[in-house]
């Protein structure tokens, strides 16, 4: 095997050495042995951060070419010191200026390697992303389920990316979890396209290995990811469910205003008893100024009665000129709520 993978080296046709480079790594290959090809991979890296296909023009990188060297570079990135750097740098300008950029299919890739440039892949960004994702998730609406063929100009005679379709769960198990509906998509589409014991890299009955490989190790990794969060799925929705659900939730999450963040850390100081019960009267008639201030006006805390007895009501002017707020003010014929 290694014999073999020095001769790639010697012969630098392919950019599949960054492929190769990863799966020596992942095997123990030493470091005399694989840094020939990193080093390869950098001095072939083009004045604008990616890389192309060999025999291309200088100027046709492409995204699908820079994946790959992205992620041998920033395995090495200590060992290859500020020179990690400075590609890690390049290949992240790359990505916002590059012809895909403003195609919604290649989003995933691009968030990849948004967080290979940015970490080296290790830190994890916060769930719900997929929010900024519905471009790309239109894109299973469409007849062919978000195939892509790559133009023959750049890539003659080389494999759609039909099977990237479902492997894009790959980019995205860091930003959203295994039962989001995104992910479930991408899953359900392995369901489908399955032909006969593997899959194919175009809509055709026989199955090719290297599909079949991306396939079974994106289920491998979303058994994985399901496992981790401790999540069980009894039964994989369809394509339809799916859809419906992902266009219900697609609306973006709003951030956590300042206000709110108080609210949640004056509940979280609370006790139970009397001792507190004056303070979580003035923090509900906060929260119900938060989220209704708009309708809801000039609150007022109850008092004591004359006897010495503790009122914990709150009430406010409904001040609603339309929708339910102002219809319930008419319905019950009172401008008060308590």
């Amino acid at each position: 095997m290694l014999a073999l993978f020095r001769e790639s080296i010697r012969n630098a046709e392919r950019l599949d050495n960054g492929q190769a480079v990863l799966a020596l790594a992942s095997l123990g290959g030493a470091w005399e042995v694989i840094r020939p090809s990193v080093d390869w991979l950098l001095k072939t890296q083009g004045k604008n951060g990616g890389w192309n296909f060999p025999g291309t023009d200088e100027g046709h990188e492409r995204l699908i070419y820079t994946f790959y060297p992205a992620l041998v570079i920033a395995r090495f990135r200590k060992r290859l010191g500020k020179r990690a750097t400075s590609a890690l740098r390049r290949i992240s300008a790359f990505k916002d200026c590059c012809d895909e950029r403003d195609n919604p299919w290649w989003l995933p890739l691009r968030k990849q390697l948004g967080r290979v440039t940015a970490h080296g892949g290790r830190n994890r960004p916060a769930m719900g992303d997929a929010t900024s994702m519905v471009a790309y998730w239109e894109l299973f609406e469409e007849e062919q389920w978000g195939t892509i063929r790559i133009d023959d100009d750049w890539m003659p005679e080389r494999f759609s990316m039909a099977a990237i379709r479902g492997a894009n769960y790959l980019h995205l198990r860091h930003i959203i979890l295994p039962d989001h509906p995104l992910s479930l998509l991408h899953i359900r589409y392995f369901v489908d396209e399955r032909k006969q014991n593997g899959w194919s890299d175009k809509d055709e009955d026989k199955p090719k290995t290297w599909a079949t490989a991306l396939g079974a190790l994106t289920l491998d990794r979303w058994a994985f990811d399901l496992s981790r969060a401790g999540i069980s799925i009894k039964r994989l929705p369809t394509r339809a469910e799916l859809l419906t659900k992902q266009r219900n939730g697609s609306r973006p999450i709003p951030l956590t205003s300042p206000a709110a963040k108080s609210l949640l850390r004056r509940i979280a100081r609370l006790g139970p008893g009397t001792a507190h019960a004056a303070k979580y009267q003035h923090w509900v008639r906060d929260v119900f100024t938060f989220l209704f201030g708009e309708v809801l006006k000039e609150p007022k805390v109850e008092v004591k009665t004359f006897f010495d007895t503790l009122r914990r009501d709150i009430t406010f002017r409904n001040a609603a000129e339309r929708g339910p707020w102002f219809d319930w003010k008419l319905q019950y014929k009172i401008d008060r709520f308590s």
